[in-house]
């Protein structure tokens, strides 16, 4: 017995098991040796499947009845299976919700953070820097709040190279009449200010990290 379930295993593997004794010298077994045989298959294939079906431990028992104490363990097993597939199903739910709710949450915020005014009231010092084609560049901003808006700007051009130079005394004529009155989020949407736009890119930055 112990040879035929060692080649058994080996060769097909075992999902399940139903071990019969009304047939064959059934009525010539008892209880004894058919304990003992089913401890043999429990011992060789019981770590090959989930569970021994295990029926037939009264001598007597018939072909049906066993097949039937088969058939409810199998039921058992497959509404624990179940029942284990729903939980789980319904956890993947809850914490996909609970991520939506706290996506919605920081979507909101993000908003609000976009709609804010400028920082506290008072004089600003920005110190603008970008790149030009000619290299690092720089232009000192002071701007002064009020009310959570710009009330006032003066660029001060810083740069050396000539081109930069034009383009940096352009955006110090036309920044006051694009940004007095604006806040955070109007600021963002202005576009380039006396034509210079790089500087009024490095200008737009500076800003949003107020």
């Amino acid at each position: 017995m112990k040879k035929s379930l060692k080649t058994l295993t080996a060769t097909f593997g075992i999902a399940g098991l139903v071990i019969l004794t009304g047939c064959g010298e059934a009525t010539d077994v008892t209880k004894e040796p058919l304990d003992q045989a089913v401890e043999v298959v429990e011992q060789k294939a019981g770590d090959m499947m989930d569970s021994t079906l295990e029926a037939g431990k009264d001598a007597m028992e018939g072909t049906d009845q066993a097949l039937e104490k088969a058939m409810d363990k199998t039921a058992e097993t497959g509404d624990a299976m179940m029942d284990k597939v729903t939980e789980t199903g319904e956890d993947i739910m809850d914490k996909n919700t609970e991520m939506m709710k706290k996506q919605e949450v920081m979507d909101g915020e993000a908003m609000e953070k976009t709609d804010e005014t400028i920082g506290d009231d008072g004089t600003k010092n920005l110190d603008v820097s970008y790149r030009s084609p000619a290299g690092a560049e720089t232009i000192a901003v002071s701007m002064t709040i009020t009310g959570g808006k710009v009330s006032e700007i003066i660029a001060t051009p810083e740069a050396v190279e000539s081109v930069s130079i034009k383009h940096q005394a352009a955006f110090a004529e036309a920044v006051s009449a694009k940004v007095v009155g604006k806040s955070i989020a109007e600021i963002a949407d202005i576009d380039a200010i006396g034509g210079s736009s790089l500087t009024t890119g490095g200008f737009k930055a500076a800003v949003a990290a107020l």
